[in-house]
């Protein structure tokens, strides 16, 4: 079993919170939770219950990944500091001035703020925000909580409440939760800015709450919270899936992160790879499904065609089913990395429709997203049929227009169709709700 560090304090609810989502993401993709640093763990959150702490120099000096670990201060003010040098505006309001602002306390998740008549003297261990017009009707306002999954937004939480709640958490009524596409409520640049606010708090996971206002349209960064509570889930339509699907989004960052083995100071720095194409499409996280779906059919020696940068290989090492991976692949940069990463592989350059391989070399072969790219595709289906003993698995995404990056588009009948010219088609599945991956797992006629 995979094991996740909690550390220094343990991942335990607290008195007053439900279990943190943290804690159950990691828990539904099968990590046992630890809290001794020195016992075997795989991957490490620095986990501190205080708004200012100081992560301990192991962490720090670990090699092995650790989430959160420049992540030190979560007080408003400081989330304010750091939001305004990225958006370029403040949350705050001018305590000099004659109006309203929102009195609330520095602490993360006090939900004890109340509306204040300025000008006004200044309390200690408290902050002053603009009060905020982010009323979705004329009675019922809503936040918009965006979680953070290794510098990525997969979703946001909307939380409409009463307005007569607006401030302390115990008063709201009339409570409703959804979730929502990123797009439907944060611009696009307002995304890179998150992105560049989390990189510069050190918030590799846990969640933001933002607030729009509606005289300005400006988005607020008001709290961060690096140990998200985990009650949102109980409230809104299919709960525990969109937790499960939120786990398996998590998984694949790990995955992936891992294997690129690009860790810096704080892990919101690695830069993912744009060809990788991943989509979170209506809670469906695709290309973590694909990949598992596919490679559990595979086994003996495998031959994956179209191998990129090995990413697809890597997951297939974890199959205890497949003795031996080779890769086929065209593109220089492509092969160059997969050999940085993939030591223990053997990586052959060629393409699909001119194999160097003898007859019948493996026992089952991998062709994900590799068809649409390929010239002259019955060429390349009578090569896979020529090399492979026995079962083939087959990924294509089904567009509803055209991509420039491919040579051809296949409709579902149209690819199955080829198929079915050269194997015997035993199971298929679509995944996604946007873009759809057709898989096709085949036997040899």
């Amino acid at each position: 079993m995979r094991k996740v560090l909690f550390y220094p304090d343990p991942p335990i609810q607290v008195a007053g919170h439900s279990l943190s989502k943290t804690i159950k993401y990691f828990t539904l993709i099968g990590y046992g939770l630890k809290n001794d640093i020195n016992d075997d763990w795989d991957v490490g959150v620095y986990w501190d219950y205080g708004s200012v702490n100081k992560t301990p120099q192991a962490l720090l000096d670990d090699k092995r990944l650790v989430l959160n670990k420049r992540c030190n201060n979560i007080t408003k003010s400081y989330v304010d500091k750091i939001f305004t040098q990225v958006f370029g505006y403040s949350s705050l309001a001018d305590t000099t001035k004659y109006g309203y602002c929102v009195k609330k306390s520095e602490e993360q998740s006090a939900h004890d703020g109340v509306m204040t008549q300025t000008p006004c003297v200044k309390s200690e261990g408290s902050i002053y925000q603009l009060l905020i017009d982010n009323r979705m009707d004329i009675d019922m306002v809503y936040d918009i909580r965006v979680p953070i999954f290794l510098g990525e937004i997969p979703l946001v939480f909307i939380k409409c409440k009463s307005i007569e709640g607006t401030f302390e958490y115990s008063k709201s009524t009339r409570l409703k939760y959804w979730v929502d596409k990123t797009e439907n409520y944060i611009t696009a640049e307002e995304e890179k800015k998150i992105k560049v606010f989390c990189r510069k708090v050190g918030l590799d996971i846990g969640e933001i709450d933002a607030l729009r206002d509606n005289s300005t349209g400006r988005l607020y960064i008001t709290d961060i919270n690096n140990i998200p509570g985990g009650d949102v889930f109980g409230h809104i339509k299919d709960g525990d899936e969109v937790e499960k699907q939120l786990s398996l989004f998590l998984e694949e960052k790990l995955i992936r992160n891992i294997y690129e083995n690009k860790f810096n100071d704080s892990l919101s720095e690695v830069r993912v790879d744009e060809s990788w194409n991943r989509y979170f499409d209506n809670v469906n996280v695709r290309g973590y499904k694909r990949y598992s779906f596919c490679v559990s059919y595979l086994y003996g020696s495998v031959l994956d065609v179209g191998s990129g940068d090995g990413f697809g290989a890597y997951m297939m090492s974890k199959n205890d089913k497949i003795k031996e991976i080779t890769c086929l692949e065209v593109q220089d940069k492509a092969i160059e990395k997969a050999r940085k990463n993939m030591t223990t592989i053997s990586i052959v350059k060629g393409i699909a429709e001119h194999m160097p391989f003898p007859d019948k070399n493996f026992d089952s072969v991998h062709c994900g997203a590799t068809m649409e790219h390929v010239f002259d595709d019955k060429m390349a289906m009578k090569e896979i049929h020529r090399v492979v003993k026995d079962v083939v698995v087959f990924s294509i995404p089904i567009y509803g227009g055209i991509s420039l990056q491919h040579v051809r588009e296949y409709s579902e009948d149209s690819f199955k169709e080829l198929t079915g010219l050269y194997f015997d088609i035993i199971e298929e599945k679509i995944l996604g709700n946007g873009t759809k991956i057709l898989i096709l797992i085949c036997r040899k006629l």
